[in-house]
């Protein structure tokens, strides 16, 4: 005669072999569905910094060189692109400092390099593509031009400096749009602004970023995004 066992007992050890199971098994337990892979200094470089991925997963870097101290620009391709292999690419330009800031899905590059006249630490953007620099500036009456952002059609927002209105020696910090027909949008937010920055650029020609307020207004950084319209 076969023992029979109270319907809670049975409960009891089916459940108690139910997790017996789980705990053989590892049956649903959770698995880290990710892989990380590092990046080792270049060879001659130090302090690898990563500055923007695209949707490929190119990523452009600066790294110290150790001979100069000379910032250098680095793109790294998961798959051959450019007239580049694929891997950890050097984008050399002579003696000067290169820092990207930004890549967009088309291999655009943008970012700020040391300027070749003999004012000191004065810089100016550039883009890059397909292995060709591209100098960006505003001209005489602005200094430390960057890139920061690009988008997918080509546009570019940034930063330059002018000098303080009433007093020259200072500089105040200007944003900046380029669309794809050249038209260019200075300090986008509004004359009433002591700094003001361009961050980033949608495809869609959306910029954010933020701005120091003058007094008038109010004093403090606040945020703002701009909607791509030719006139702010």
């Amino acid at each position: 005669m076969k023992k029979q066992f109270p319907p809670f007992v049975l409960k009891q050890k089916v459940l108690l072999l139910f997790f017996l199971f789980v705990a053989l098994t590892g049956f649903g337990a959770t698995t880290n569905k990710y892989t990380v892979t590092e990046f080792d200094n270049p060879s001659g470089h130090t302090g690898l910094r990563p500055t923007d991925i695209n949707n490929k997963g190119e990523i452009v870097f600066w790294a110290n060189n150790d001979a100069t101290g000379r910032r250098k620009m680095f793109i790294y391709l998961p798959v051959a692109a450019y007239g580049l292999p694929a891997g950890m690419n050097l984008i050399d330009l002579a003696d000067r400092s290169v820092e990207p800031r930004s890549i967009n899905d088309n291999g655009v590059v943008g970012g700020w390099m040391a300027a070749t006249d003999v004012v000191p630490n004065r810089t100016m953007g550039f883009t890059w593509q397909n292995g060709v620099f591209q100098e960006f500036n505003f001209g005489s009456t602005s200094d430390n031009t960057t890139v920061r952002s690009v988008n997918n059609s080509g546009s570019l927002a940034g930063t330059y400096e002018v000098p303080r209105p009433g007093n020259p020696l200072l500089k105040v910090t200007r944003g900046f749009v380029r669309t794809t027909n050249d038209a260019v949008i200075l300090n986008p937010v509004s004359a009433n602004t002591n700094h003001t920055y361009a961050i980033a650029i949608n495809n869609s020609n959306y910029v954010a970023g933020n701005y120091e307020a003058h007094s008038t207004v109010g004093i403090g950084t606040r945020g703002y995004i701009w909607d791509g319209a030719l006139t702010p």
